[in-house]
């Protein structure tokens, strides 16, 4: 199953970055790969630190739009709500301020 999500923010500054770059990502998220800097469009994978959540987030920034696009892609029998939720509370924990609108589609 797959999950999008897409973040609009009020900053002009990449999110993808500042997520990539962030020391508190540790605590929720590792970085499978991610494109090398300065190239665009950039791009990041991540996987959650939880062994329950199974599956792999997709990082893209439209620096047009200020909007970062996540595609979040389960395997196996995992479930989506729980991958999205980390998702969700790592963004709102750590960069609210910045956010104006989350919106969540789902195949």
């Amino acid at each position: 199953m797959q999950t999008h999500v897409q973040v609009v923010t009020k900053s002009k500054v990449s999110l993808r970055d500042e997520i990539v770059n962030d020391r508190r990502l540790n605590n929720y998220f590792w970085i499978v790969k991610k494109q090398e800097p300065g190239r665009a469009p950039g791009w990041a994978r991540l996987r959650s630190i939880n062994k329950d959540s199974k599956g792999t987030i997709q990082l893209k920034w439209d620096a047009k739009t200020k909007m970062l696009l996540c595609s979040i892609v389960n395997k196996a029998n995992g479930r989506p709500a729980d991958i999205v939720g980390e998702l969700i509370s790592y963004l709102l924990s750590n960069f609210q301020k910045k956010i104006r609108v989350i919106n969540i589609l789902s195949n």
